[in-house]
């Protein structure tokens, strides 16, 4: 049996024409909704709870920088999808919270249930990304993968995010069970151009001092050496996306750290940054970026192989870094182009710009990533 119902896009942002992409996808059979908002809607969301507990299915919502349906990305509108089965799933609120007590709330919500993959939509700019990401793979396993990625606005504003028919929450988790296992494909295609350098005062997101220096003027001096322009406040964005931080992890990888806002002397960054790590700054152009996303799909297109005996029926999910989209520019859409040049029988990607990216790594560890492109397939029941 197939997994989705429909997918439903809309570009106005208007409360209408969301209403009427909901109104479908109950026509065509759906279970379950799972809608992603582009967060320039024209809307309160505070509208969204009552339509949702008005609907005979259950249904959630996130409030991401940007949609992505087929080879555009639009800023404002929904995707709206529907699924064949009603779905389990749960939100965790106030996620900085210690680790046991969510861990617990985890293992009462799963009741011995083991589903056979998982989506993850968290609050980007909250605390305790991290550590409730552990959390969910400490209940899951490493046999279990997970896709999903940070809700939050395209102006980094931090507000309510994430929508159910009881409220709109910011500092939460939603945790959705899958019936059928997920196939992940993850690149970045960032590489280093300065560093090591030890990260000597942190506290989860906020980097406080590297190299027992200031961590906003260390890192500018170092930047000005590739680029003459001085960073402030109203630049900051402009000029940082492009050079990420960079941790490395224990496949030789760059786990990517997007910084984001400063705070007077102190950077803060989209995931959290433990005190003591080396960090890297890193770099890439268009093209290479480009071409990482398209290994990504066609990573995943192996994957699936491997995963589903039936090559056909498939499904797909693109979460890719909202800090992409604002580098390449109008160059985006060929990365958008490239994915679904590789993805099984060219399907059109479906998805979310985000505020960070989550999946499962190669040895099964679930991880907050930024500006990475992550692609998630699923297979017919």
């Amino acid at each position: 049996m197939k997994i989705f119902s429909s997918v439903h896009v809309e570009t106005t942002g208007l409360l209408s024409e969301l209403h009427r992409m909901i109104d479908l996808a109950l026509e065509n059979g759906a279970k379950y909704l799972l809608v992603f908002l582009g967060s320039e809607h024209e809307f309160d969301i505070e509208e969204l709870p009552p339509l949702f507990a008005s609907l005979p299915i259950p249904a959630c919502a996130g409030v991401f920088p940007g949609i992505i349906h087929d080879e555009m990305h639009y800023h404002k509108g929904a995707l709206v999808c529907g699924f064949t089965t009603p779905l389990f799933s749960t939100i965790l609120k106030e996620i900085a919270r210690p680790n046991i007590e969510i861990t617990n709330e985890i293992k009462q919500w799963l009741d011995g249930k083991v589903p056979a993959g998982a989506i993850v939509l968290i609050d980007g700019q909250s605390k305790g990304i991290d550590n409730v990401i552990t959390c969910i793979y400490d209940c899951l396993g490493p046999a279990i993968s997970v896709l999903g990625g940070g809700a939050g606005y395209l102006d980094f504003s931090h507000r309510p995010c994430l929508i159910t028919a009881q409220g709109c929450y910011e500092n939460a988790c939603f945790i959705i069970s899958l019936p059928v296992p997920l196939a992940l494909g993850v690149r970045h295609g960032w590489e280093s151009i300065a560093g090591p350098f030890l990260v000597t005062s942190a506290k989860d997101n906020l980097i406080q001092s590297i190299n027992y220096e200031p961590a906003f003027p260390f890192y500018e001096g170092i930047i000005r050496e590739y680029c003459s322009e001085p960073i402030d406040f109203t630049n900051f964005l402009e000029i940082t996306k492009c050079y990420p931080l960079g941790m490395v992890q224990l496949d030789n990888e760059y786990l990517v750290r997007d910084p984001i806002q400063r705070h007077g002397t102190a950077i803060e960054c989209a995931g959290s940054v433990p005190q003591n790590t080396l960090i890297y700054i890193l770099n890439s152009q268009p093209d290479i970026l480009i071409q990482s996303a398209a290994k990504a799909a066609k990573e995943l297109r192996t994957q699936l192989s491997s995963v589903y005996e039936k090559q056909e029926g498939y499904y797909t999910f693109t979460i890719d870094c909202i800090s992409r989209q604002l580098f390449l520019g109008d160059q985006y859409c060929k990365e958008l182009a490239g994915i679904k040049k590789e993805l099984p029988n060219q399907l059109p990607p479906i998805g979310a710009l985000t505020l960070g990216e989550i999946a499962s790594s190669s040895q099964g560890v679930i991880r907050f990533l930024n500006k990475t492109t992550v692609i998630g397939g699923l297979g017919s029941e």
